[in-house]
């Protein structure tokens, strides 16, 4: 099966795929985004155990058809969920990996995203049943206008380079109404800035 580039030409071209290919065999899959997120929600838990990544596996093929090999599977599952093939840096433990700042968590703004989608699209991700592959696209080139990519802006500007002590001021507050995670001591942190 060739590979398929969600972002280049191949994408108008080609069909989605609806299966994986795991030791050499294809294996049918749901393309639904939202058990794609479910599945990314998994991964991306510190805390899943191996029941939880094995029910989230399982909700992923159709006909109860399993691949035989659990690392193949995750690998094959990684590479659709993110849409390309995977670097075996990506399967590195988060402990081991340089921290990098979350500027987005789907479950945690998911209100933001569904804004966004009818705002930009048109479309009601509640009444859709949208492949993954076709979500990520339109995910990807939402409008700089759509709340999402606003408080995405928020989220990713530093306080500190902001000359304007008001308006960085105005900057760590909004950041903190749209923290994804509480900061450990933010009176502190605002209290360094001004």
């Amino acid at each position: 099966m060739a590979d398929h580039d969600i972002c280049g030409m191949s994408f108008l071209s080609q069909p989605l795929r609806s299966s994986l290919e795991v030791c050499g065999k294809e294996y049918a899959i749901n393309t639904d985004f939202r058990v794609w997120l479910r599945i990314y929600d998994i991964l991306q838990d510190k805390e899943s155990s191996a029941k939880k990544l094995t029910a989230g596996i399982v909700m992923c093929f159709k006909g109860g058809v399993l691949p035989p090999s659990f690392s193949a599977t995750v690998e094959a599952m990684s590479d659709f969920l993110f849409g390309e093939k995977t670097e075996k840096r990506d399967f590195i433990p988060q402990k081991k990996r340089k921290k990098q700042k979350k500027l987005f968590d789907f479950s945690k703004d998911s209100e933001l995203i569904y804004a966004s989608f009818m705002s930009d699209y048109g479309i009601d991700l509640h009444q859709e049943g949208m492949h993954w592959h076709k979500f990520l696209v339109l995910f990807k080139h939402l409008s700089k206008d759509t709340p999402f990519m606003q408080v995405l802006a928020i989220r990713s500007m530093n306080p500190a380079d902001i000359k304007d002590a008001k308006m960085r001021k105005e900057l760590v507050k909004k950041q903190r109404i749209y923290a994804l995670e509480a900061p450990e001591d933010f009176a502190e942190e605002l209290f360094r800035l001004i």
